[in-house]
């Protein structure tokens, strides 16, 4: 019986999956899981089954996967003022990073994280325009080339929903994605 009703589902758990979790079970602590097992060592295998599929189609696969689904920020426990207590995941923005590159031939990691970015980490056009010493009017034609790379049009399929299919073709074949019986 599959675990997930979404690839969504999927790649969300196992891309958030709290590792603390599994410290609780190691000491027979019954974890507080949500229902179908996935608390403890149980959640930590099943993410990284998840995680194993997705690196198998590819590293483009798997950064379009981490920069979608991996957490933005991270708590920051070094107590200056500077961060108020969250700092920018280095696994997120390296496969940013990498997405930028399939989208840029120079750099332009700054519009490529405003794609990929939580709205609530988002800057303003205009500080990007600042960053990168660009128009707004050209960072919004860049933003939408971003979109429309990865999202696609009405006539043609964007990357991110190639790579999505790819991932969902395989979870299911895995068992892990599917309608529940």
């Amino acid at each position: 019986m599959p675990l997930f009703k979404s690839t969504h589902d999927a790649l969300r758990f196992a891309y958030n999956f709290n590792g603390d979790n599994c410290v609780v079970a190691h000491l027979g602590i019954p974890p507080a899981g949500n229902g179908k097992g996935l608390g403890g060592l149980d959640g930590a295998a099943e993410a990284g089954n998840v995680k194993r599929i997705v690196e198998s189609l590819g590293d483009n696969v798997k950064y379009w996967a981490e920069a979608s689904y991996l957490p933005n920020r991270i708590p920051c426990h070094c107590g200056r003022i500077c961060c108020q207590g969250w700092s920018e995941s280095v696994a997120w923005s390296k496969a940013v990073q990498e997405m930028a590159k399939l989208v840029f031939t120079t750099g332009r990691i700054i519009i490529t994280k405003q794609f990929f970015s939580e709205k609530a980490y988002r800057i303003t056009v205009k500080e990007i325009a600042r960053i990168e010493s660009i128009s707004e009017r050209q960072v919004y034609y860049l933003l939408k080339m971003v979109v429309t790379f990865f999202r696609g049009t009405r006539k043609q399929r964007g990357v991110g929903q190639v790579f999505m299919e790819a991932i969902d073709k395989e979870l299911r074949k895995a068992g892990i994605v599917g309608e529940e019986e």
